[in-house]
C-alpha cells in the first residue's frame, strides 16, 4: 500500500473548500489527453519501432493501426508494442474502405496479439459504415481537436503530421497546449530516415523527440495515451456513477458503477476518483472489493483509481475520528494599511490532543497567474549590439530545451539584469527560473522589485540550473526583475525563461494548539480573510472580508492601477490616413460612455491577458495572411482580375454574409485595394439595380457571379452598409458613401417589402417572403445607431428601431441559459420558420448574438445593465458545460457537436459586458484566451467559424473602429507642463477634445519647469477615499483645496468643484482621473476607480 501525505500551505491559502466525491477528467488529473497514432503498421515497422522506443524511455502509450495484410513477420514487433501497454488497432487488411474487411482484420489482431482490437484507423480517412458493430472507436482526419466528450466514435477526429501536416516540434506542443481540457489525436505514417521507400508524408524525428521532451516536463497536465484507453476512460466517466452508500466515524463507503454494454469491450479501464478526507481520521486505508489501493492526501481530498463495477471501496482509518476543536479568530482594526500591525487573537475550545492549527491569510482565489506587458534587458548577446542572436524577448516562452534552442543571452557576467513590466501593480510572491547549462552559469543573483522608482530585494540566491523556484514575502509592485551579480567565469549568463506567481495566501503563524494571539503586519495590499485551518487544509473559521490597503499612497493591487504619471508625448484621435476616430458628443452636446464617444479602443487582450502591442499586431498579421494571402486549405479570399470574393468552401459559393464580412475586415485592417475588389463583385454581380428588391443584396452566388439565390439575408445588407460608410470616412471615398445613401433609402419601401418590419421595428428574416418574424443574430444596435446619424432619408425610422432591437435581443436572450434561438418571433419565442428546422434551438446563426451583444456594449454603452444580465447568464451556461459543446436545445439542454473558434471569438467579444465588475475576471480570462489561441481554421469548414472569428479578434484587439466624417479641428496654444490633470516633460502637440471640439494642442514645456514647486511630485500629501468609490468620494488634504476636476481617461473633464472635499459622483464603473488644485496652487493628479 502506498500513502503520499501532501500538505502544503499553498492549498490552504487558497481556500478551496472541499465539495462531495468526484470523478477527474482525465487520468491522474491531467488537463489533457493526447494520442499519438500511428498508420500503415507493416509498410512502417522499422519506423514503427523506433517510435516505440521512444515513447518508452518516458512510460508514454501510443496506438498503432496495423493493415493486417500487409503485417507478415512484423507481428512479433507489434506484440512486443502491447506487452508494453501500447494499443494495436486495425487499419484493416488491404487499406481498403471495404466495410466486409472490418471483422477480419479485428479478427487476425486478437489472435496474433492476444488482446482485443477496439480501435479502427480508416484507410484515406473515409468512413466505413457499420464500424462500432464491430469497434469502439473510428478515427478519421478532419484536423480539429475532440472534445472530452466526443458524440460520435464513428467519427473521432485526428491531425495529420509529417510533411502534409505537423512537422515542427512546436506544432506537435502548440496543438497540445491548445487541447483547453480535450482530446488531441496526432496522426504519424513513418518517421524520416526509418519509413519505407516512398513512405507517405513522415515526420521529422527531431520534432518527435522534442515533443515527446515537452509531454515528459509537463505531464502532470497532459495525459499521453492510446485512442483505447482514452475512449474507455470517457465512456466510463460519463456513464458511471459515483456515489457515498455509507459509513460510521470510522470509515466511509462509496460505489463506482456503470450499465454500458459489454459486447465489444469490458470497460473496466481505472477511474482516477478523489474523495473528501474527513477530519480526525489517521492511519488511512483505502479497499476496493477488500483489496488495497494506493492512494494519496492532498488538499483535504484522498485520491486513488478504482474500477467501475469492481466492488465497493471503502476509505476510512479504522478508528472513530476525533473532532476538531471550535475556534473564532478575530483582528483589532477596522481599517486595515499595507505594513501596519495589528492585533489578530484567537480563542480556542475543545482537545487539541496532538494537533497543531495554522492562521493564515487568503484571498479566497487559486489563481496565480501574474501577466507580463512587455520585457527588456541591460544587453543582449550577439555579434553587435544591433544584431543579437539572443534576445530579451526569448525570455518571455520556454524553448522546452532549457534554453538550447531559444534564449536571452547577456553581454557581460555582473551587473546585468532582466526587467519585467506587469503594465499594473500586482502581487507577487515567487518566481520560476530555467538556466541554460551549457555555457557559463549564475552564482549570485537578486530577485527585485520596484518601490517608488527604487529597487528593492524580495530573493537573495546563489545558483540556479534547470527549472529553479523560489518564494519570498509578497510584494505589492507594477515592475520585477532578476538582478545577475556574477557568473562562474565573467562571462554572459543565459536564462532560458523567468516566470512570476501571484499569492493566494500565506500563514502568519503555524503549530497553533492553544487560545492565542500575534502581531500581524499585512504583506502586500489587496481584499481577503484570515482563517484558521487543519493539517489536512480544511477551514475552521475565518473572518469576514478584509481590506488591506496601500494607505502610504501606493496603488493597491485591486484598484485599476497606478495614479498618473508625467508623460513626454500626447493621444491621437488619427489613424495613419488622417482619418478621425476620437471622441464625439451626442445631439444636444451630451458626451455619453462608449468607444463611440470617448475614441478609447482598448484591447482586452492588453488589459487582462498582458498582451503587448507588438504581440496584438502580429495576431493581427497572422489572421489576414491565413484567410486572405494564404494557401488554398486557409484562405477564403479569391481574387479573379479587378473582382474578388469571399467563397463558403464547404458549398462553393459566394454569399453576402462573407463578402460583406471580408469588407468589414478590410476596412477595419486598412486593406482599400482589397476591399476595393470585393466591393466591385457586390456592386456588380450581387446587389440589385431595380424591381422589388432594389437596393437588397443576392444572398448566394457563383463564383462566377452568376446568381443562386437572388433572395437576401438581412445580415449581409447591415453588414455591407456599415462597411461602406466607415471606408467612405477612413479613406475619403465620397463613392462609397454614395453607395451606402443609395441602399439605406432603399431598405425602407414604405410598406411590404421594407428590411425592417415597420410595425415592430425588428429586422425581418427576409424582407418579402419571411418578414413576420426574426432572426437575433441580424439584430445588431451598433450599426443602427450609425444609421441614424449618418443616412441621408429616414433616421427618424432608424432611431425608432434602435429599442426594438435591443428588446429583441433581451427577449430572445432564454432567462436561464442565455441562449438564442436561430430564428425567432418578435417577441423573443424561438421559431422554426424560415429554411431550418433547428432554427429554434442554438445553432449556427444564434452564436453571433454575443458577438453582437458585446459590440453594442463597449462601442454604445446604451443598455448596460440589461446586457451584463443577458451574458452572464450566456457565459455561465458555457462555464456549466466546461465549454464542450456548440448546439443546444434554448434552454441550454441537449448540447451537441464540439465547441467552435467563432464561438470561442464570439463569446470573447459578449465578455465586453461582464467587464466592469471585477468578480468576473476569471470568466473573462477564460474566453479571452480560448479567442487568442484557438487554432486558425483549415479544410472545408473554415469560412463560417474562421470569419466569425476573425471579427470577434478585430474588437477584441482594440482594432474595430468607428471611422467617422471629419470634424474641425481647432487650435491651441497652451503652457505647461499639465494640461488636463496630465503632466508633461517635454513640449508636444496632441489631440484634445473638449466642450465636444477636437483641438490639436500645442503644449509649450521649459526643460525646469519640471521642477517647478507648484506641480506636486509626491502625491502622499494628498489622499482620496474610498477608492474605489461608488456614490462619493473625500479628498483628504492638509491644506485647502481650491478646486477638483474629475476627467475621464480621454482627459475630458466631467465635472469641476469648488472648495467642497467631499464630491457626491454618478459615474458608470471605470477608471477616471481626479485633478486637486490646493490653495498654494500645487496640483495633484490622481486615480479614481468607480464601482458599480
Amino acid at each position: 500500500m502506498k500513502q503520499n501525505l501532501l500538505l502544503t500551505t499553498a492549498m490552504v491559502a487558497s481556500m478551496s473548500f472541499v465539495q462531495a466525491q468526484e470523478i477527474a477528467t482525465w487520468e491522474d488529473w491531467a488537463k489533457s489527453a493526447i494520442t499519438f497514432t500511428f498508420d500503415d503498421g507493416g509498410w512502417e515497422t522499422n519506423s514503427h519501432k523506433w517510435v516505440a522506443d521512444q515513447l518508452n524511455k518516458y512510460g508514454f502509450k501510443a496506438t498503432f493501426y496495423v493493415i493486417t495484410g500487409q503485417a507478415g513477420s512484423s507481428w512479433d514487433a507489434y506484440k512486443g508494442f502491447a506487452q508494453k501497454g501500447h494499443e494495436i488497432g486495425s487499419h484493416t487488411v488491404s487499406h481498403s474502405g471495404n466495410s466486409s474487411e472490418l471483422a477480419s482484420s479485428k479478427s487476425t489482431i486478437e489472435q496474433q496479439i492476444g488482446q482485443p482490437c477496439l480501435t479502427l484507423a480508416y484507410p484515406n480517412c473515409n468512413e466505413i459504415s457499420n464500424t462500432l458493430n464491430y469497434y469502439i472507436g473510428g478515427r478519421i482526419c478532419g484536423g480539429q481537436t475532440n472534445s472530452k466528450s466526443p458524440s460520435n466514435l464513428a467519427r473521432f477526429d485526428c491531425a495529420i503530421c509529417g510533411s502534409q501536416g505537423i512537422n515542427t516540434e512546436s506544432g506537435f506542443t502548440n496543438r497540445c497546449s491548445g487541447a483547453n481540457g480535450g482530446w488531441m489525436v496526432f496522426l504519424i505514417h513513418g518517421i524520416q530516415g526509418y519509413e519505407m521507400s516512398g513512405g507517405y508524408s513522415p515526420t521529422s524525428p527531431n520534432a518527435f523527440t522534442g515533443t515527446l521532451q515537452w509531454l515528459n516536463q509537463n505531464k502532470k497536465d497532459y495525459w499521453v495515451c492510446t485512442a483505447r484507453d482514452a475512449i474507455m476512460y470517457f465512456k466510463e466517466r460519463d456513464n458511471s456513477k459515483f456515489q457515498k452508500k455509507g459509513g460510521d466515524s470510522s470509515s466511509e463507503t462509496y460505489t463506482l458503477t456503470h450499465s454500458l454494454d459489454t459486447k465489444l469491450c469490458d470497460w473496466k479501464y481505472p477511474l482516477s476518483v478523489r474523495v473528501p478526507m474527513k477530519d480526525g481520521w489517521s492511519d488511512l486505508k483505502v479497499t476496493q472489493d477488500e483489496k488495497d489501493i494506493e492512494f494519496e492526501v492532498l488538499d483535504g481530498y484522498v485520491y486513488f483509481k478504482a474500477v467501475p463495477n469492481g466492488g465497493d471501496i471503502v476509505v476510512g482509518s479504522g478508528k472513530p475520528a476525533v473532532p476538531d476543536p471550535d475556534f473564532t479568530v478575530s483582528a483589532s482594526a477596522s481599517q486595515y494599511c499595507k505594513d501596519s500591525t495589528y492585533k489578530v487573537t484567537w480563542t480556542m475550545s475543545g482537545d487539541a490532543a496532538d494537533r497543531t492549527y495554522s492562521l493564515n491569510w487568503g484571498t479566497g482565489s487559486s489563481s496565480t497567474e501574474i501577466s507580463v506587458s512587455s520585457v527588456k534587458a541591460s544587453s543582449e548577446w550577439g555579434e553587435t549590439a544591433d544584431n543579437p542572436y539572443w534576445v530579451v524577448d526569448n525570455i518571455l516562452t520556454d524553448d522546452g530545451n532549457h534554453g538550447g534552442n531559444s534564449r536571452w543571452g547577456s553581454m557581460g557576467g555582473s551587473d546585468e539584469w532582466v526587467e519585467f513590466n506587469f503594465g499594473k501593480s500586482q502581487t507577487v510572491g515567487g518566481v520560476k527560473i530555467d538556466e541554460c547549462t551549457e555555457y557559463s552559469t549564475i552564482t549570485s543573483f537578486e530577485v527585485q522589485y520596484d518601490e517608488s522608482g527604487s529597487w528593492k530585494t524580495a530573493y537573495t540566491g546563489k545558483t540556479v540550473g534547470h527549472d529553479f523556484s523560489a518564494t519570498f514575502d509578497p510584494v505589492s509592485t507594477s515592475k520585477m526583475r532578476v538582478f545577475i551579480k556574477s557568473t562562474n567565469d565573467g562571462a554572459g549568463c543565459n536564462i532560458n525563461y523567468v516566470e512570476f506567481s501571484g499569492v493566494a495566501g500565506y500563514t502568519i503563524k503555524d503549530g497553533i494548539n492553544a487560545a492565542g494571539s500575534i502581531d500581524w503586519k499585512p504583506k502586500a495590499a489587496g481584499s481577503g480573510m484570515l482563517t484558521i485551518t487543519n493539517a489536512r487544509g480544511s477551514v475552521l473559521v475565518q473572518t469576514s472580508s478584509i481590506k488591506v490597503e496601500n494607505c502610504g499612497g501606493e496603488p493597491c493591487t485591486d484598484c485599476g492601477g497606478e495614479d498618473p504619471q508625467p508623460v513626454a508625448g500626447g493621444t491621437t484621435f488619427f489613424d495613419e490616413n488622417g482619418a478621425y476616430f476620437g471622441p464625439s458628443c451626442d445631439n444636444g452636446n451630451v458626451q455619453k460612455s462608449g468607444a463611440y464617444y470617448t475614441g478609447v479602443y482598448p484591447s482586452p487582450f492588453k488589459t487582462y491577458l498582458g498582451k503587448t502591442d507588438e504581440e496584438i499586431q502580429e495576431k493581427l498579421d497572422q489572421l489576414w495572411n491565413h484567410y486572405f494571402k494564404g494557401n488554398d486549405n486557409s484562405k477564403v479570399y479569391y481574387e479573379n482580375g479587378g473582382e474578388a470574393y469571399v467563397k463558403d468552401i464547404n458549398n462553393n459559393d459566394v454569399r453576402s454574409e462573407g463578402q460583406s464580412y471580408g469588407m468589414m475586415i478590410c476596412v477595419q485592417t486598412n486593406h482599400k485595394t482589397e476591399f476595393d475588389k470585393l466591393w466591385k463583385f457586390a456592386k456588380d454581380h450581387m446587389l440589385h439595380k431595380s424591381g422589388q428588391w432594389e437596393g437588397y443584396f443576392k444572398w448566394k452566388c457563383n463564383p462566377d457571379g452568376s446568381a443562386q439565390d437572388a433572395n437576401c439575408a438581412p445580415d449581409g445588407e447591415m453588414y455591407f452598409v456599415t462597411s461602406l460608410l466607415l471606408a467612405a470616412n477612413r479613406w475619403n471615398e465620397p463613392s462609397y458613401f454614395e453607395d451606402a445613401q443609395y441602399c439605406l433609402q432603399r431598405f425602407w419601401k414604405n410598406g411590404n417589402g421594407s428590411l425592417f418590419n415597420e410595425t415592430h421595428k425588428i429586422i425581418t428574416f427576409q424582407p418579402y417572403n419571411c418578414s413576420n418574424f426574426g432572426d437575433p443574430s441580424y439584430d445588431l444596435p451598433a450599426f443602427i445607431e450609425l444609421f441614424a446619424r449618418w443616412s441621408e432619408t429616414n433616421n427618424d425610422k432608424w432611431e425608432s428601431c434602435l429599442a426594438p432591437t435591443r428588446g429583441h435581443l433581451e427577449k430572445s436572450c432564454h432567462p436561464t441559459s442565455g441562449l438564442f434561438g436561430d430564428y425567432s418571433e418578435f417577441d423573443g419565442t424561438p421559431t422554426t420558420g424560415g429554411f431550418s428546422q433547428n432554427s429554434n434551438k442554438y445553432m449556427y446563426d444564434a452564436m453571433r448574438c454575443a458577438m453582437n451583444v458585446g459590440m453594442d456594449y463597449y462601442l454604445f454603452g446604451a443598455d448596460k445593465k440589461t446586457q451584463n444580465a443577458m451574458m452572464t447568464r450566456l457565459i455561465n451556461h458555457f462555464e456549466k458545460d466546461g465549454y464542450q459543446h456548440a448546439r443546444f436545445n434554448w434552454d441550454g439542454t441537449g448540447g451537441s457537436e464540439q465547441y467552435t473558434l467563432g464561438e470561442c471569438g464570439a463569446n470573447a467579444v459578449g465578455c465586453f459586458a461582464l467587464m466592469d465588475d471585477p468578480a468576473n475576471d476569471e470568466k473573462v480570462k477564460t474566453n479571452l484566451k480560448k479567442a487568442w489561441n484557438g487554432q486558425l481554421m483549415t479544410g472545408q469548414y473554415r469560412y463560417y467559424d474562421g470569419l466569425v472569428h476573425y471579427l470577434s479578434m478585430l474588437h477584441l484587439c482594440g482594432s474595430f473602429k468607428i471611422y467617422k466624417p471629419m470634424p474641425e479641428i481647432k487650435e491651441k496654444t497652451v503652457e505647461g507642463p499639465v494640461y488636463n490633470g496630465v503632466t508633461y516633460t517635454e513640449s508636444t502637440t496632441i489631440d484634445a477634445f473638449e466642450d465636444c471640439e477636437v483641438y490639436k494642442v500645442t503644449i509649450n514645456v521649459e526643460k525646469e519647469s519640471t521642477d517647478n514647486e507648484s506641480i506636486a511630485a509626491d502625491d502622499n500629501s494628498v489622499e482620496i477615499a474610498p477608492n474605489p468609490a461608488k456614490d462619493f468620494f473625500t479628498v483628504k488634504s492638509a491644506k485647502e483645496v481650491e478646486s477638483i476636476e474629475i476627467m475621464n481617461i480621454a482627459g475630458q473633464t466631467l465635472s469641476v468643484n469648488d472648495g467642497d472635499t467631499t464630491v457626491e459622483i454618478s459615474l458608470a464603473a471605470g477608471t477616471y482621473i481626479v485633478k486637486i488644485v490646493t490653495e498654494d496652487g500645487e496640483v495633484h493628479v490622481k486615480r479614481l476607480n468607480v464601482r458599480q
